[in-house]
């Protein structure tokens, strides 16, 4: 005969030939079940249990399964969650890599079109070297050129206008950002 202690050191006996294995250390909402009909059957009918000592031992379980059943779900909430956010950043990352590479496509189908036109534009004055001038305070210094737009360039996903003008006769060509024009013709 196999037997089972409850909480209060009672030994209870289950008749021969019944036999309770699991295969985990938990016990579930059946177990407590059959081991509460059990407790009934073979009480002691000098002293039977009261229905004080049932109410409270359902309510317990009836609360500790309430909490399982809250942390499962909360369990597979947070999981879920996790999944959302992970799917939502991969599009997210997606898009913003399309927008991105939309974007550098559009300004160089721009900067193409300024190509045979004349512009205006204020760049950065830039030394013997091609480096920026900067004055006392350490600003970049700025001036004026005029020319055609013979071509693009394109560095860094970043599309520079190809200007030709003259500075006193000199014939020069240098590299304008779109951001820098300031007027834009037709050549003559």
């Amino acid at each position: 005969m196999a037997s089972t202690i409850d909480n209060v050191g009672s030994v209870y006996t289950a008749p021969a030939g019944t036999t309770t294995k699991k295969s985990n250390s938990e016990l579930g909402k059946d177990d407590f079940l059959k081991l509460l009909v059990t407790q009934l059957r073979y009480q002691d009918p000098m002293k039977p249990m009261e229905d004080k000592e049932f109410i409270a031992q359902m309510a317990q379980f009836s609360s500790l399964e309430q909490m399982k059943n809250i942390a499962d779900g909360f369990e597979k909430f947070q999981t879920t969650q996790g999944n959302v956010m992970s799917n939502l950043n991969n599009v997210l990352t997606g898009f913003i890599s399309v927008q991105q590479q939309m974007q550098a496509d559009n300004m160089i189908v721009s900067a193409v079109s300024f190509v045979g036109k004349h512009l205006e534009a204020t760049v950065p004055k830039l030394d013997e070297k091609g480096n920026p001038v900067k004055d006392q305070d350490g600003d970049i210094v700025t001036e004026k050129i005029a020319g055609d737009v013979t071509g693009v360039n394109i560095s860094n996903g970043l599309a520079a206008l190809q200007v030709q003008y003259e500075v006193n006769g000199e014939k020069k060509t240098r590299d304008v950002l779109l951001n820098e024009i300031t007027k834009v013709s037709q050549v003559d």
